[in-house]
């Protein structure tokens, strides 16, 4: 574990609570018994690229036992994540050629304290109450665009958020204008850092500077009153969030590479 990278490390805090880790010689089996259909709480994560070659199936009949073919004859889809501190255009190329679809995320890291932003139309503080956390989850569930049978996901993330909050694991935080919650992010805490998780504004009040707000007050807060050493923070590679991160000071270290294969 001790040469585990900080986004699988912090990823695995939360499969923990919701499921099992286990390390398999050059891999990470995450397993989430009960929600098998979860793509991402039921994957592989390869500590190198060796281990995905070694693991991905071969054109063969006797290689029927890989895991490729275990998971896809089990749930129907074989998925897997792998970080690399500089980008891999070959691995990219190889298994997106062997049907393979990709996400590509950053994992950004900042040690130091950000500026403070002010914004005069918000409150920003720390969500307590029982009517502060149904705003947080109906705000969430409308932002993800998931579909109905989906969304059931989300919900039962959200209790195990719960319940790491409870223990002393997490906060989460809100940014609230006029009295509503317009935007909310949850940070939990593994060896001394702190992930950003689930962070989201409501549509009508992007472009309002809600987002940077609120990162930056509550990372202050991890960083100067619960003394964290670092922020960690995961964004897709391109998007908007990315970019509003670099500009608060967060810096690239890994590129997380999510593959998904569905039989």
């Amino acid at each position: 574990m001790d040469d585990l990278n900080f986004v699988d490390k912090s990823d695995f805090m939360f499969h923990r609570v919701s499921g099992k880790v286990t390390l398999k010689d050059d891999y990470y089996e995450i397993i989430n018994e009960s929600n098998l259909d979860f793509i991402w709480g039921n994957y592989y994560a390869f500590l190198n690229s060796a281990a995905i070659t070694k693991h991905c199936r071969i054109e063969d009949k006797s290689h029927s036992s890989s895991l490729e073919q275990q998971s896809l004859d089990k749930n129907g889809f074989f998925a897997f994540s792998y970080n690399t501190d500089a980008k891999d255009l070959a691995l990219i190329s190889e298994y997106q050629a062997k049907g393979f679809s990709l996400d590509i995320a950053l994992g950004m890291v900042r040690t130091e304290p950000m500026l403070t932003i002010s914004n005069e139309n918000l409150t920003l503080g720390i969500v307590n109450t029982d009517e502060e956390w149904q705003a947080v989850i109906n705000n969430q569930l409308n932002t993800s665009c998931l579909a109905k049978e989906e969304s059931v996901f989300l919900e039962k993330r959200f209790v195990d958020y719960q319940e790491m909050i409870e223990a002393g694991l997490g906060v989460w935080f809100y940014a609230k204008k006029d009295g509503r919650i317009v935007g909310n992010l949850g940070l939990f805490f593994d060896e001394g850092c702190a992930r950003f998780q689930q962070v989201e504004t409501l549509a009508e009040a992007r472009n309002q500077g809600v987002c940077q707000s609120l990162v930056s007050y509550a990372g202050n807060y991890c960083l100067n009153k619960l003394r964290m050493k670092c922020l960690i923070i995961v964004a897709e590679e391109g998007s908007i969030a990315s970019h509003i991160y670099q500009k608060l000071g967060f810096e690239t270290q890994l590129y997380t590479y999510s593959f998904l294969k569905l039989k």
